[in-house]
């Protein structure tokens, strides 16, 4: 998650929203495994218990509650620096290696 999109593009990606699909799909994956995304949203990033719920009733229909958490948080305009420093206070240098 190194703010650069990848390719042949130099902009950089300043908001969680304009995370390129490849690297938000590795993201969610390393999130979705033992419900990672549900500490960075309950703990970090202060989501409350029937959010996460609705998060998670998601993965029935077969998508990532990681994913859809991505997506409200960025529709708070949240940027990608702010992910990885939550990332850092979580430990999770996997998913901060994206």
């Amino acid at each position: 998650m190194s703010g650069r999109v990848s390719g042949n593009q130099s902009s950089a990606v300043k908001y969680v929203y304009e995370l390129p699909y490849t690297e938000r799909k590795m993201l969610c994956s390393i999130l979705d495994m033992d419900n990672q995304w549900e500490k960075l949203g309950g703990h970090f990033m202060k989501f409350r218990v029937n959010e996460l719920y609705e998060m998670r009733r998601v993965e029935k229909c077969g998508e990532s509650p990681c994913d859809r958490l991505l997506q409200l948080w960025g529709h708070q305009n949240n940027t990608v620096a702010s992910l990885y420093s939550l990332l850092y206070r979580m430990h999770h240098y996997q998913a901060m290696r994206v």
